[in-house]
């Protein structure tokens, strides 16, 4: 494991179990990879892992390219606000979810009720 080369990473690891280490080595990687972007494209898979933690790549961003520390209290604000987002668009996903489903249940009675019309069997 390289050791730390910001700050936030480092509070990040003070508080971090042995148990969740994978967390940490990601976030070694979003460090590395914004301090020294590769030029190989061959690391672009690491642009599909972003999406695993994306307000602590923001804070690596921040301190590594806007010269920017995010404090602890900071960073949790932070999280919370993006987790609100994240239940918001579950929320909006189950209410269009729900809705296309009974506008397919209603579609499918006035077919029933029309093949019925047409003497068809209910």
């Amino acid at each position: 494991m390289n050791e730390p080369r910001t700050q936030f990473v480092r509070n990040r690891l003070k508080q971090t179990s042995w148990d969740n280490r994978e967390y940490i080595e990601m976030l070694l990687v979003y460090e590395r990879m914004t301090i020294d972007p590769p030029r190989n494209v061959g690391y672009r898979f690491v642009d599909q892992r972003h999406n695993l933690y994306p307000v602590e790549l923001a804070c690596i961003e921040d301190e590594v390219l806007r010269g920017k520390i995010i404090t602890d209290k900071q960073f949790a604000r932070r999280l919370e606000k993006h987790q609100q987002r994240k239940r918001e668009e579950a929320e909006e996903a189950g209410r269009k979810m729900a809705e296309e489903f009974w506008s397919r249940q209603r579609e499918l009675e006035q077919k029933r009720e029309k093949w019925t019309k047409l003497g068809g069997k209910p």
